[in-house]
């Protein structure tokens, strides 16, 4: 399939009606990913569901350093009222905006929030809410608003929803002094107003006031309207441990957290990196990466509960997740949906190259049924791969991403799904499905579910070859037809054209099975709206019938005008265009 983002042709419908101008079918998801913006320079993407199938990618670039966001529905379309041609600006004031990150509001929109250097050589952090229609939310400024323009500079914020249509934001922080970074963190409520509680109105709470440094703050929400935050801490003077803190909606410390945080490992030597998940009831899981051996570094993790005690089964100073020979880097956390965890990271276990190696942990800290110590093989290909990433995929399993070498001297974008007993997805190659395997290299993906054994990927592409070009592109995974794109593995299988198109009455679009399995077939708006359920159901094997009558899935008649069939099965989905008139 061809990327023809933002193409349009005219369709001239039959006497009578106007001729309109409607995207092309072929804007729909492509193999190698859809452009998302290919502009000027381009840079660290962050992605989050918009809680309808979609997503909301944000990101720093253009020709300035700007910040920047598209909302893409599931069909790889641009959002009611976002922009079709390009993406849509987020802040565009003078100095430096950077490393963006997005948090939903829970209504189809999001908050936005970044280092910002508009006042000077000094970094502060600043945010924006975008509605689910494109526009800048009631009483938020144009530029976006200061959430904490204190002295010095705040860098690398990190957020999560409120569980209210807001958010609670972290950064590392220098007021007090260039030499004692600290942690801050401001929850932001959806319609600006100042936020409820301890909250300050400006400038942030601080979280962490220790001694000598804390940086690489991480957050994730506590289901009650809290937050759970992790960061890399250097109070003893020589080495770092890792630091949690919960703090919840109303900017109070959870009863039993001590001020400037729980020293969740104290380990010898350093441990770096922190990253969290819920456990999805009151607790938390906590990975890092950790020098205690003095010779190689080794992925660890913990659990704890609300009030900050460890899990049961779990051991002071963490349990070793992977210890094999040489060493591991860059651990990433997702939610099992079940009370257990799955990490992923970068593996250098053979001595040769970097890999990807994941793992699956029970509550109790027990490898789960299927899974072994020091994780299992996500790709072992040759030359090596990086930057890994996770997501759940909403069926007890997690859909891993990341950049592969694999081809030579360029990278590529590979993704995995894994289910929670270990086994990998039979469609796909054993060291992975390539999402994008276009020309130069394609680096520092970013994921996100799109909904029941779905995600979405985003990264930086330099496909273009230019100096001047670093673009973002996207690709949808779907556990059921290799990442929405290629050729089936069912090759007996395939959808005939609608018959007649257009139509009046009512169209049928063939469908043909080479071994039975489940379909599902849904009509969309140009907008990417469903409108109707064709079939969701298991069919046996030969030539069905599936058939739409015009009506909406409320029983009235569709609107004129073009739609989208899209059709999965097993192994396979395609998409086609067709034409209503009344």
């Amino acid at each position: 399939m061809r990327a023809l983002i933002g193409s349009f042709f005219i369709i001239l419908l039959l006497a009578g009606v106007l001729a309109v101008p409607v995207p092309d079918a072929h804007a729909i998801w492509s193999r190698d990913g859809l452009a998302v913006a290919t502009t000027g320079l381009n840079f660290q993407p962050s992605i989050v569901s918009d809680g309808a199938g979609g997503s909301i990618i944000t990101w720093h670039g253009g020709a300035g350093s700007d910040i920047f966001a598209q909302r893409l529905t599931s069909l790889g379309l641009a959002a009611a009222g976002w922009p079709a041609d390009g993406p849509l600006v987020v802040c565009a004031v003078a100095g430096l905006q950077e490393n963006p990150v997005v948090v939903p509001d829970l209504a189809g929109g999001a908050l936005f929030f970044w280092q910002d250097a508009r006042n000077g050589s000094n970094y502060d952090i600043y945010a924006q809410h975008i509605t689910a229609a494109g526009q800048p939310a009631t009483y938020w400024q144009p530029g976006g608003n200061a959430i904490s323009a204190a002295a010095n500079n705040q860098y690398a914020p990190a957020a999560v929803s409120d569980s209210q249509g807001g958010a609670i934001v972290v950064w590392y922080d220098s007021r007090n002094g260039t030499g004692n970074y600290d942690i801050y963190a401001q929850r932001v409520l959806g319609n600006a107003d100042p936020p409820p509680g301890s909250w300050p109105t400006s400038a942030g709470l601080r979280v962490c006031g220790a001694i000598n440094h804390q940086i690489n703050p991480s957050i994730v929400a506590d289901k009650a309207g809290g937050a759970f935050i992790a960061w890399q801490d250097y109070r003893k003077g020589n080495e770092y441990d890792i630091y949690v803190q919960h703090v919840t909606g109303n900017g109070t410390l959870v009863l039993g957290w001590p001020v400037d945080g729980l020293g969740v490992c104290l380990a010898p030597n350093s441990q770096y990196t922190p990253v969290l998940a819920n456990d999805g009831a009151d607790g938390v899981f906590v990975a890092w990466q950790d020098y205690r051996s003095g010779t190689d570094n080794h992925i660890f993790a913990q659990h704890l509960t609300s009030g900050g005690a460890c899990v049961d089964g779990w051991p002071a100073d963490g349990r070793p997740v992977c210890q094999a020979p040489n060493s591991q880097f860059y651990p990433v956390l997702a939610s099992d949906g079940g009370g257990g965890v799955f990490a992923a990271w970068q593996d250098y276990r053979s001595g040769v190259d970097n890999d990807i190696f994941a793992q699956h942990l029970t509550s109790s800290g027990d490898n789960a049924t299927g899974w072994r110590d020091d994780g299992l093989s996500t790709c072992s290909a040759v030359n090596g791969q990086f930057s890994p990433r996770i997501t759940g995929d909403a069926a007890g399993g997690a859909f891993i991403a990341w950049h592969d070498s694999r081809g030579g001297s360029t990278d590529d974008i590979y993704a995995q799904q894994v289910s929670g007993a270990g086994q990998w997805n039979e469609l796909w190659p054993k060291d992975g499905f390539p999402l994008c395997r276009a020309p130069n290299s394609q680096m520092f993906p970013v994921i996100a579910s799109s909904g029941v054994g779905g995600a979405v990927v985003a990264w930086q592409d330099q496909r273009t070859g230019e100096v001047s070009a670093n673009a973002i592109y996207a690709q949808q995974a779907l556990s059921a037809d290799q990442a929405g794109v290629g050729s089936s593995p069912l090759r007996a299988s395939g959808v005939g054209h609608g018959w007649p198109n257009p139509f009046r009455t009512g169209i049928q679009i063939q469908l043909t099975l080479s071994q039975p399995g489940w379909v599902n077939a849904d009509v969309y708006d140009i907008t990417g709206r469903r409108v109707k359920v064709l079939a969701s159901q298991f069919y046996p094997a030969g030539t069905h019938a599936l058939a739409w009558d015009g009506s909406t899935a409320r029983g009235g008649p569709a609107a004129d005008g073009v739609y989208f069939v899209r059709v999965r099965w097993p192994g396979c989905e395609r998409t086609q265009r067709i034409v209503r008139l009344r």
